[in-house]
Order: C-alpha cells, then sequence, then structure tokens
C-alpha cells in the first residue's frame, strides 16, 4: 500500500485491524491503544472515522528555550513570556 512519504500518516481498515504509514505496518486497535488515540468530536454523534494519535515520546510541558532567543525579540514578546512563566 502506498502511504504518506514522511510516515506521519496511518491508512488501512480498522475492520482489517491493520494500518500503513510507508515504513511499518501495525495493528490497528494496538496502536490506538498505545499511543492514546481518539476522534474528533466523537460526542456530536457524527461517527467519524479519522483517528488523532498524540506525538510520540512528547515531553510536557515543552521546553521553549526563550533565555537563548535575541534580546529583540524577547522584548516583542515580554508580555507572552512573563504570563507563561506564572
Amino acid at each position: 500500500m502506498e502511504s504518506c512519504p514522511n510516515g506521519v500518516f496511518y491508512f488501512g481498515d480498522e475492520n482489517e485491524d491493520a494500518v500503513c504509514n510507508g515504513e511499518e505496518t501495525v495493528s490497528f486497535t494496538q496502536l490506538i491503544k498505545d499511543r492514546a488515540g481518539y476522534r474528533f468530536l466523537e460526542e456530536l454523534g457524527t461517527k467519524p472515522r479519522v483517528y488523532y494519535l498524540p506525538p510520540k515520546e512528547r515531553q510536557f510541558p515543552v521546553e521553549r528555550g526563550y533565555e537563548d532567543l535575541p534580546d529583540d525579540i524577547k522584548a516583542r514578546f515580554k508580555d507572552i513570556m512573563e504570563a507563561e512563566k506564572k
């Protein structure tokens, strides 16, 4: 099956329990379980067929590295940076 060249999107058939991203073929149910997949606005009863997967190995909160920004950039976004520190 031809899929996403970057391996980001998985395509497949949930009834066959197999999806592929161009790099690997995996079990659909296992992927959704392992990556905490969810369907957006499922509660509206529209039965969406697209599942979203949170990023792998993401650390929260994300370190933004404001300290390394040039002073003119820091000055422009001073209010935002101070609000995030609270």
